[in-house]
């Protein structure tokens, strides 16, 4: 069970404009608002983690900036109009690659749980036909004693 986080985004204005809990991995978009510095709260939370102890984790980032669709500073002349969609276009791709670059790493992680349940379960599997052996030797040697006592 991985470790869980709150996450608090809050506007200049000290309004919340993102907030989840209990989460152990999200992604989102955001277009804020207002502008100015905007706060990223990032807290660990022990009551929804399966341990209490700080454990070292990656976290992953990735902010595009840049002007939303609804922008008042482009003018839609012939040339400016292109740019708009070509900035369009950039921030899609931009948004693309974060989305693949944390499918990666969520892949990766998930993967390598994977493997170590495999491990566990293969060597529990072995170790009870190694004991379901052992016993069944047992009861033959067993019952071979009893008969050649009498």
């Amino acid at each position: 069970m991985p470790c869980r986080y709150d996450l608090t985004i809050t506007a200049p204005s000290q309004q919340k404009l993102y907030e989840v809990h209990k989460e152990s991995e999200a992604t989102f978009h955001l277009v804020p608002v207002e502008s100015g510095s905007h706060k990223f709260c990032l807290k660990f939370n022990p009551d929804a983690s399966p341990t209490r102890y700080v454990i070292p984790r990656d976290v992953l980032w990735n902010i595009n900036i840049g002007y939303s669709e609804g922008h008042d500073k482009i003018e839609e002349t012939d040339t400016q109009y292109l740019w708009h969609h070509v900035y369009q276009i950039d921030g899609q791709v931009q948004e693309l690659k974060s989305t693949l670059h944390y499918l990666y790493w969520r892949e990766r992680r998930h993967r390598e749980t994977v493997e170590s349940t495999h491990k566990r379960t293969l060597l529990y599997a072995v170790l009870r036909c190694v004991v379901l052996i052992g016993a069944s030797v047992g009861q033959v040697l067993f019952i071979r004693r009893m008969f050649s006592r009498r």
